[in-house]
């Protein structure tokens, strides 16, 4: 069946209407079959279904009709969960010991005042989640920065001669940006470093 190069308009509408039963019924390829071609023996129609797939326009047919199902079934997920910002009017507006009535008007002092208490309590804790988060991510630029200044120094101070460096590192304020080698040590190169001022 896949190979006929010529399937008639109406027989591919058959195997089209036969994918959307096949994708209603709970995924019985027989069934779905039998029901378009209702004169089919059973072992007839799970092999003709199976042959109905190979079909390039019916499988793609069936592809796009998978996606669709599967954003139709995403979307009402999604529109069963409050978003985030949905949550955060609601607490604010609890916290203010507000209620919605009506669900678009807003009547001041109608919420109970454990639920107010509440609410203030859970919004403290996302303002100070949503700060510990902010403050660990500045935190992570900074500690970049700094390792890449560092970088950038290293490369530099290896940029100049020798006789500068030395004239560098004698300087009084050196040792405020240079981890400076002890003249025993053997150790020639100073470390570089930078701190928060």
């Amino acid at each position: 069946m896949a190979k006929r190069q010529n399937i008639k308009k109406t027989t591919i509408e058959k195997y089209k209407r036969v994918i959307d039963e096949y994708l209603v019924n709970g995924g019985n390829g027989t069934r779905a079959y039998q029901k378009e071609y209702p004169d089919s023996s059973e072992e007839t129609a799970a092999n003709n279904f199976r042959e109905i797939l190979r079909i390039n326009e019916i499988s793609e047919y069936y592809q796009a009709k998978l996606a669709e199902q599967k954003a139709a079934r995403e979307k009402a997920f999604q529109d069963k969960i409050a978003s985030e910002a949905e949550i955060r009017s609601y607490l604010s507006r609890t916290a203010r010991g507000n209620v919605m009535i009506g669900g678009d008007v807003e009547m001041p002092g109608g919420a109970p005042l454990d639920e107010q208490t509440k609410a203030q309590k859970v919004l403290a804790d996302l303002f100070l989640k949503d700060r510990a988060l902010e403050d660990k991510f500045e935190l992570k630029a900074y500690k970049l920065a700094i390792i890449q200044m560092q970088d950038c120094l290293k490369f530099l101070l290896g940029q100049i001669p020798q006789d500068v460096k030395q004239k560098i590192f004698q300087h009084p304020q050196a040792a405020q940006y240079f981890d400076l080698p002890s003249s025993d040590s053997g150790d020639t190169s100073p470390r570089i470093y930078l701190e928060a001022s």
